[in-house]
């Protein structure tokens, strides 16, 4: 069987295995919703498509005829891409660029063409890499970062991908050093064991799964010197490695990262506001023998942009498993809550807990918890691992709470941004202006927001410049939880109440001790502060069941939801401004939208020819490049390399005439043929020979004047190829087909 064949097959399985393990460490870090075989059929496709086209470049000339045919036919059939098609891929890019700046979580329902996208950047690159037979240290430094990068991301099985990775990219490189090394036997004219190349393989394969075998066993957790200056000064500089993998410090982050963000199910909190769509898997299974709607906290946040949640850190204690935390309420008395929480579709290090959290138990044995009461284990927990939360609240007299005024020592959480407009502070004073206590007040924007607002899903998007909470008060009128959360918190500090916003999720009593807490049960609400009696929750989303406050000697028992729990009909206008119905969306007999939107159909034909032109350019930009490279690296080599080199490049341009060298042929009989060829172009190409040979065999180094002797007739060469292939023919050749 031809040799070169084989190597080609060769390079195809070392390429799917690096490839295939890249693939692997995204699908688990995003969660995407493809199947390890259907993954594996998708990277081999494309793995071998790729491959043909970079090493036959010729196939890129029928591919493009055949796009040609097909975009012509397509417009003379005025064959149109379908409306639907069209609106998806739309939302799709619109998607991706907000989840690759961090507004969005990955969404499931973009897994396939996400991981074919991505499969096609990564095959490129490498297999750009692979068939250039260079660079092979570059490929084993980059496929390492990327896993080491993976592992402190929470990719628990990344060293397993590294394995699988290093594997092929080592037995590539080994493959490499064997080419060059035959080469130079065969110019030093050594006897060569017929054998040799399947040994060489055999051995490296052996070497290189011993070595990433030990690797495997190395320890991971080696506690590392600290250094609290130099460590404050590289996250101020990255601030991006607080997200990564740790034992000491807290890890913020979202998505299938470390610290919990109600992102991580599809909402929108790095820019509030727009449609979500929220995930229907299983992120938590809860077990408990109490009967009521159980609020886990996850995430606090007390800073509002106008836009966006953040938090301001806070000093935080480190503890031990089951090591008891002090309650933030005092003189009261109270009762406790136990919950066994498993994690099930997140992987996160935080602690969900019911206000407040008193003890905890993991294998992790050591959490921290934040002044906020924010808690978080000192690694990610594993999927269907369980740990044990104790939390203790207090038994609340409600005509105590309407005694106790805000605390004004707690300014951080009184903070509003600039841009919070006159009409929304206004609107704040009108709603609580009849009361003259906290409670009371809380309680009447609580009762407003569930009665005046629409919850739904899929809001307007924010436009540009707009305040959030005034958009949704006197604008839009219709939103989400993160809608009524930020509106309520607000609204609460507009009238000198401390209150912050609060992630999580909702527990709901399903008649039994176990509750399976989905996705769709990722939530926002508002806690506010009553002094002795800690931080309590407010409910403010007309979707989710009213809470109210458990007094000393009542029994818990689940909240009974309000009608139409998912769609309240109950909207009417704020204060000061007028309703609108959003619902009348009418397309006209044009294909315009009522609110001015314009369903464009593009040709197919049209689309496909903008394909193939990108193509082509990219294919020039690439092979140009290329040239230049290969221009510096010849400008860089002395002696035997620069003679080597030399010739490889002078016979690049003689194989498009035809003029090839065969296996078997030596410098100089090859130089007969070209002699023969070139007939009275040939000039002092003998002199030319005898200095390559000079250089080549005895190491010689060319003086300046060689050297621009030599590079004189090198153009010439070229220009002489380039003349009998014709301009069109020769850029074609040149800068498409490639050298």
């Amino acid at each position: 069987m031809n040799r070169k064949f084989l190597e080609f097959v060769f390079f195809i399985i070392l390429i799917t295995i690096m490839v295939m393990s890249l693939n692997m460490a995204v699908a688990d870090s995003t969660g995407m919703n493809i199947k390890t075989l259907q993954l594996f059929g998708y990277t081999f496709l494309i793995v071998l498509i790729a491959a043909v086209l970079i090493r036959l470049p010729i196939t890129l000339i029928a591919a493009a005829l055949v796009l040609i045919g097909g975009g012509i036919y397509s417009y003379v059939n005025k064959l149109v891409i379908p409306a639907d098609l069209l609106s998806y891929l739309g939302d799709f890019f619109r998607w991706l660029t907000q989840y690759v700046i961090g507004y969005e979580a990955f969404k499931l329902e973009y897994s396939l063409i996400f991981g074919i996208l991505y499969i096609l950047l990564v095959t490129l690159v490498i297999t750009l890499i692979v068939f250039s037979k260079k660079f092979y240290g570059l490929l084993i430094a980059l496929g390492t970062g990327a896993f080491a990068f993976f592992w402190f991301i929470y990719v628990s099985k990344a060293r397993l991908y590294l394995f699988y990775y290093l594997f092929a990219a080592l037995v590539l490189y080994s493959y490499n050093i064997y080419s060059r090394k035959k080469l130079e036997w065969l110019n030093a004219e050594s006897k060569i064991d017929k054998f040799i190349e399947i040994k060489w393989i055999l051995n490296s394969l052996i070497i290189v799964m011993i070595s990433i075998g030990i690797s495997q066993f190395a320890v991971l957790d080696i506690k590392p010197m600290q250094w609290s200056w130099l460590s404050e000064k590289a996250v101020q500089v990255f601030p991006f490695i607080e997200n990564w993998r740790n034992d000491n410090f807290e890890n913020y982050s979202f998505g299938f990262g470390s610290k919990y963000s109600i992102d991580t199910v599809g909402y929108k909190t790095k820019r509030l506001g727009g449609p979500v769509q929220l995930s229907e898997k299983v992120m938590l299974v809860v077990e408990t023998n109490a009967m009521d709607d159980i609020y886990l906290r996850g995430a606090v946040k007390d800073f509002y942009t106008g836009s966006s949640w953040k938090k301001i850190k806070k000093s935080r204690n480190e503890y031990n498993s089951d090591s008891l935390i002090p309650v933030t309420w005092t003189g009261n008395a109270g009762y406790s809550k136990e919950i066994t929480i498993a994690h099930q579709g997140l992987i996160t290090s935080t602690i969900f807990a019911p206000n407040t959290l008193y003890s905890t138990s993991y294998k992790s044995g050591k959490f921290f918890v934040d002044q906020d009461g924010e808690a978080v284990f000192s690694r990610a927990i594993d999927k269907r691992d369980k740990y044990v939360v104790k939390s203790q609240m207090p038994y609340i007299d409600v005509n105590k709470l309407r005694s106790i005024k805000a605390n004004i020592m707690l300014e951080t959480y009184q903070q509003l941004p600039d841009n919070i407009s006159n009409r929304v502070k206004q609107l704040a004073k009108d709603i609580t202006s009849k009361y003259n206590n906290d409670y009371d007040k809380a309680k009447a924007i609580e009762k407003y927001l569930r009665s005046n607002y629409k919850y739904s899903l899929t809001p307007s998007e924010l436009p540009e410049g707009a305040e959030f909470v005034d958009y949704f008060l006197f604008e839009d009128k219709e939103g989400y939880c993160t809608y009524f959360a930020t509106s309520m918190a607000v609204l609460l500090r507009a009238s000198d109440i401390p209150c912050r916003y609060v992630e999580g999720f909702l527990a709901k009593y399903k008649n039994s001790t176990v509750r399976n807490v989905a996705g769709t049960d990722a939530h926002a609400w508002v806690e506010v502060n009553f002094g002795s009696y800690g931080w309590l929750t407010f409910e403010a989303t007309p979707a989710y069941p009213l809470q109210g406050f458990r007094a000393q000697g009542e029994v818990a028992t689940a909240p009974i939801p309000e009608p139409d729990e998912k769609e309240p009909t109950a909207v009417t206008s704020p204060l000061d401004s007028p309703s609108r119905d959003k619902n009348l969306e009418v397309d006209d007999e044009e294909g315009t939208t009522a609110d001015g939107r314009q369903n464009r159909e593009i040709s197919v034909g049209t689309r496909i020819i903008l394909v193939i032109i990108g193509i082509l350019l990219l294919r020039i930009a690439y092979l140009l490049l290329k040239r230049a490279y290969i221009e510096l690296q010849l400008k860089k080599e002395i002696g035997k390399q620069y003679s080597i080199k030399y010739f490889q490049d002078i016979l690049r341009y003689l194989k498009k005439i035809n003029v090839k060298m065969d296996d078997e042929e030596t410098m100089r009989e090859y130089w007969f043929k070209v002699k023969y060829a070139l007939d009275d172009d040939y000039g002092d190409g003998d002199k030319i020979i005898r200095l390559l040979e000079r250089q080549r065999y005895s190491n010689e180094q060319a003086d300046e004047n060689d050297r621009t002797h030599l590079e004189e007739y090198r153009k010439m060469v070229k220009k002489y190829v380039t003349v009998r292939l014709g301009t069109v023919k020769a850029f074609v050749s040149y800068y498409i087909i490639g050298l």
